[in-house]
């Protein structure tokens, strides 16, 4: 396999400001050969804001599924976040739209910090 991380951040401040892209691809050969990759991007444009879309997919014997998905997401703070998302799949056995809202809120100790 293979795995490549890009990251950006203007003025070298990554709270304030980000852009993530990174990429992966990999193969198992044991009786046949699959393959399957993934490249995504996320960009956060000013502090608790963030922006992504996603595409992934796998070369198989007998099916060769894809996904497409787009997302935006919010942090109230350094413990929670909310996200919404889009997902496309792709298959040869059908295609579907997924819609997710998701909050994720983290508990437990850690070090003082500023958010």
């Amino acid at each position: 396999g293979v795995h490549f991380v890009w990251k950006w951040a203007p003025e070298g401040n990554w709270r304030q400001q980000n852009f993530v892209f990174q990429t992966e691809y990999f193969e198992n050969r044991n009786i046949e050969k699959d393959e399957g990759w993934y490249a995504q991007a996320v960009y956060q444009p000013f502090q608790r804001w963030r922006f992504g879309a996603r595409a992934d997919g796998l070369d198989l014997a007998d099916d060769d599924p894809r996904r497409y998905s787009v997302m935006l997401d919010w942090s109230n703070s350094e413990f929670s976040r909310l996200r919404l998302q889009f997902a496309r799949n792709e298959s040869d056995f059908g295609n579907g739209n997924e819609w997710a809202l998701q909050y994720i809120h983290s508990i437990g100790a850690h070090g003082a910090h500023t958010f």
